[in-house]
C-alpha cells in the first residue's frame, strides 16, 4: 500500500469495515500504514470516518479555491465507501 500513495500531497485512510475484502485473511493495519507514510514525510491520516475525511477535504478544497491551486481527488474503495463520492460532489457544488 505504501507505494500506492507515493506522490500524493495528502493521504486519508478510512477505518476498514470489512478487512477480509481488502486482504487475503491478513489484518489491514491502517495505523501502521499511516505511520510508515509519515516516516517517509507524507501528510497521512487515519483511520478516519467518512465524515472526517469529507470535512478535511472540504478545508483543503476551500484553500485551493482561495489560492487557485488545482485539486485532484482520488478515492480508492472496495465498496460504496459510505457514500463518499456523492458527499464530495455535494461539497464542491
Amino acid at each position: 500500500y505504501i507505494i500506492s500513495f507515493e506522490g500524493a500531497d495528502h493521504v486519508f485512510i478510512a477505518t476498514v469495515n470489512h478487512p477480509e475484502k481488502v486482504t487475503d485473511g491478513r489484518v489491514l493495519d491502517v495505523a501502521r500504514i499511516v505511520d510508515e507514510l509519515k516516516r517517509k514525510g507524507q501528510d497521512a491520516h487515519g483511520p478516519l470516518t467518512v465524515t472526517e475525511i469529507v470535512d478535511v477535504i472540504g478545508n483543503i478544497y476551500a484553500r485551493s479555491l482561495q489560492t487557485k491551486k488545482p485539486l485532484a481527488i482520488l478515492v480508492m474503495s472496495n465498496g460504496d465507501f459510505g457514500g463518499i463520492h456523492q458527499k464530495l460532489i455535494d461539497l464542491m457544488r
